[in-house]
């Protein structure tokens, strides 16, 4: 079974996903280490910025590799920088498109992200999807 998490920092919560029930989890003190990047994370990317067009409270997003704390090995996020509202819609899209096209032992995970931890990003990745 696939694993998705939804984070909104924003709001301090994390949500998972797995197949089609949603979790909240609280996630502080993320750090975002690189950009994400291969063949199949280009086609994931493509995919993504489709779906995210959709969605007009979407202002940018990105593929990152991302550290927990506690955690022993980093993990892929979406990160979403979106204005409030819908987040769960816009996550269960974006959890569609990934499990399209990956097996169930692939996991990732979805951040709603403030405009400082998106600046954050920007210094590790760049953004997959900018609204014009």
């Amino acid at each position: 079974m696939k694993r998705i998490a939804i984070l909104i920092f924003a709001m301090s919560i994390v949500f998972s996903v797995m197949a089609s029930p949603i979790d909240e989890l609280h996630v502080p003190d993320t750090q975002f280490i690189a950009e994400k990047t291969g063949q199949a994370e280009t086609e994931l990317k493509q995919k993504l910025s489709q779906t995210l067009r959709k969605y007009a409270q979407v202002e940018s997003a990105y593929l990152v590799l991302v550290a927990y704390p506690n955690a022993d090995t980093p993990s892929v996020a979406l990160c979403i920088r979106a204005k409030t509202g819908n987040e769960r819609t816009i996550a269960k899209a974006m959890g569609g498109d990934f499990s399209s096209m990956f097996n169930a032992a692939q996991a990732l995970d979805i951040m709603f992200v403030s405009s400082e931890q998106e600046e954050k990003i920007k210094r590790v990745a760049k953004p997959l999807y900018v609204r014009s």
